[in-house]
């Protein structure tokens, strides 16, 4: 089936409400230059946009409710953002890690497909490349490199190629000398990348705080008061604050059943192992739910700077989300989607 429902756009479809291919007219010439085709789900709900040579070009993800979000095509190549010897494995946060490997972090998580394709090197000054063995973390965002030894005081190039991220842009090739002081010893090498706060989660029994590496507090300042759990308006908030690992934080209130409420989240007194003090103002206010379900929920979320939301639809419960057009004369996005009332 085909339709035209307004002048420099085409549809097809398979059947009524089921979005196929879009062909649209974005600059005005009078010709449809742009062909969209979106790639859903078994429900039919709309995945992914691609273009003619099946390059994504959008994404959609969607709210537990059903309220879609449209994410433009990422194009970053991730890089790796510091490197630290482990020594002994045991780090500065009381967190213990593998002992004598290279620790990387990276600026967004790496497809664990990639890893099959990567190299991973040592080479001493004057010496010969030794081949390490990368083994990435669950959520991708960091990787360890075991199977060479280092020695206090020489100078070594390490080497790392062939990842790519979720979207299969590949890494920016890693050529950094290194110089180790203590192999002995956990000792953050290279680091010029300021920590940031990943997720909050709101549990039935405390608040959790998610950072993309190892923070501590600046000197002078205790952990609770680091974290900066208050009531908006800047009232308190009565609580203990306690660290599960160098990168996961505990909030638990003063008391049984005062969790509930709303709160603010400034964490902006932290720093990673290498010093980097939290940028900017973070600052997260939310509700509390003691009747939550499911038992954590994610409250926020920093995605790459390329991939913020173009728009939001709102639609209360939608299911099923269908397509999106942009309308010029009215300077807005248009939307297909079949939804649920639950009145009607």
């Amino acid at each position: 089936m085909r339709a035209n429902s307004a002048s420099g756009r085409r549809r097809e479809a398979r059947w009524i409400d089921d979005l196929a291919v879009e062909q649209v007219d974005t600059n005005d010439d009078g010709l449809l230059d742009n062909t969209f085709y979106p790639i859903t789900d078994l429900l039919g709900s709309v995945q992914l946009l691609t273009d003619d040579a099946g390059t994504p070009v959008e994404r959609i993800t969607y709210d537990p409710d059903g309220t879609p979000h449209f994410w433009s095509a990422d194009t970053t190549r991730p890089s790796v953002t510091r490197i630290a010897w482990t020594g002994d494995g045991a780090l500065p946060t009381g967190d213990t890690v593998t002992p004598q490997a290279f620790e990387i972090g990276l600026s967004e998580p790496i497809d664990p497909a990639s890893v099959t394709n990567a190299t991973a090197t040592l080479t001493p000054d004057g010496g010969d490349a030794v081949a390490l063995t990368l083994t990435l973390a669950a959520d991708g965002r960091s990787a360890e490199l075991t199977g060479a030894s280092v020695a206090a005081g020489t100078t070594y190039t390490l080497h790392v190629d062939g990842l790519t991220d979720t979207s299969h842009n590949p890494i920016w090739p890693e050529d950094k000398q290194l110089t180790v002081t203590d192999a002995a010893a956990y000792g953050v090498l290279d680091d010029t990348t300021a920590p940031t706060l990943l997720a909050v989660l709101d549990g039935t029994d405390a608040l959790y705080l998610l950072f993309d590496e190892p923070v501590e507090p600046q000197p002078g300042i205790d952990l609770t008061t680091a974290i900066g759990v208050s009531r908006p308006g800047g009232g308190g908030a009565n609580g203990t604050a306690t660290r599960l690992t160098g990168r996961l934080f505990k909030w638990v209130p003063e008391g049984p059943g005062t969790l509930a409420g709303s709160y603010t989240i400034k964490p902006n007194n932290l720093h990673d192992l290498a010093g980097n003090l939290i940028q900017g103002e973070e600052q997260h206010t939310f509700t509390h739910s003691p009747s939550a379900t499911p038992a954590l929920l994610l409250l926020a979320y920093h995605a790459p700077t390329d991939t913020q939301p173009e728009a939001t639809a709102a639609y209360g419960l939608t299911t099923l989300f269908q397509g999106r057009t942009w309308h010029g004369d009215l300077g807005m996005y248009c939307y297909r989607a079949r939804w649920y009332l639950p009145e009607m």
